[in-house]
């Protein structure tokens, strides 16, 4: 879990601002309204708690999260909280509600990157590092936004620009074989 690797691959395919926005709203509530299916699944018990895949994923997140960078992690704590309790609470009591977060979610992430990015979704080309990267990358991108760190900013999207570059050329390369 390498801040550095994790930003610069998922960021090369998040470079407009109208896409980073529309992650930045709606990554929060994917993961929210997740967890209810999530917490169906009991992974162990212990004492007389059900350890659940929600509460694993969300273990995960915080502790990779605080190996990659301690201070956002540690700020990014409070928006966990509530993000793991509006899963527990609301959309564990209106399951609907979860269902159709999910369907606008996901359905604005794909339009941000045909219309706006015209890129296809990192997903597509590594889906756990996606699922994992995407939660911490739109923190940062608020925390830069706000100041934080700025010259880990400019060195992150500097990265994230010769990632693009890359892509850009592989894309190419593809188009130019199929020519062929």
């Amino acid at each position: 879990f390498d801040l550095r690797r994790s930003f610069v691959k998922y960021g090369a395919y998040h470079r407009n601002e109208g896409n980073k926005w529309i992650h930045i709203a709606c990554v929060p509530v994917i993961v929210s309204s997740a967890l209810p299916l999530l917490s169906w699944l009991k992974l162990v018990r212990i004492g007389s708690y059900d350890v659940t895949a929600a509460d694993a994923i969300m273990a995960l997140y915080t502790s990779t999260f605080f190996a990659m960078d301690k201070v956002a992690a540690l700020l990014y704590l409070p928006v966990m909280g509530a993000v793991w309790y509006a899963g527990s609470t609301f959309f564990t009591a209106n399951p609907a509600y979860a269902l159709i977060a999910q369907v606008v979610c996901w359905t604005l992430q794909f339009i941000g990157h045909g219309i706006l990015e015209k890129r296809k979704p990192a997903l597509m080309d590594n889906l756990p590092e996606s699922l994992h990267a995407a939660v911490f990358f739109v923190w940062l991108e608020v925390l830069f936004m706000l100041g934080y760190r700025k010259d880990l900013n400019r060195e992150l999207h500097a990265l994230v620009e010769v990632e693009a570059a890359k892509l850009n050329a592989k894309d190419l390369i593809k188009k130019a074989q199929k020519a062929h």
